[in-house]
């Protein structure tokens, strides 16, 4: 605040006069928390290392900062409904469910359908966990097993 200039009565003390210089000084500690906080924006680029930060399956650190993080992949198979037991599609799906109950990563069991074809799809985190699945026999009158969207196709 250059230029300016405060005119006090002759009869006034010191006090006065420092209140006028601390109100002077607030927009100056207004500035300073103003780069503050845009040094902490969640914008600006630190090169500080994170040591302590764990990187999940989903992200991969590389040398420049940058943070990439793939698309979860999702493994698929199907099995067709007609081969299996049941009287409606709500007894077939707990029918395949209680089969295929001991592998885990089951994400979702769901009935659809491909081609006019009726299936049921069980969608698995890992193709492991979806090939071990497939190795299984769901019913015991037939043969049927889950295979993958190829082999549905193909039928």
């Amino acid at each position: 605040m250059e230029g300016v200039e405060f005119t006090q009565p002759s009869g006034s003390s010191i006090s006065t006069a420092s209140t006028s210089s601390s109100i002077a000084q607030q927009p100056i500690q207004t500035n300073s928390n103003t780069n503050v906080r845009l040094e902490a924006s969640m914008h600006a680029q630190t090169n500080e290392s994170h040591p302590g930060q764990n990187t999940t399956s989903k992200e991969a650190k590389k040398d420049d900062g940058w943070t990439i993080i793939k698309k979860t992949q999702r493994f698929s198979i199907f099995i067709p409904q007609d081969r299996l037991p049941g009287d409606n599609i709500i007894a077939k799906k707990n029918f395949v469910y209680r089969k295929i109950l001991d592998v885990l990563g089951l994400i979702s069991l769901a009935p659809t359908s491909i081609k006019g074809i009726k299936v049921i799809r069980a969608t698995y985190e890992t193709e492991a966990q979806a090939a071990e699945v497939c190795a299984k026999k769901i019913a015991d009158d037939n043969d049927i097993r889950f295979a993958k969207l190829e082999v549905i196709n193909n039928q």
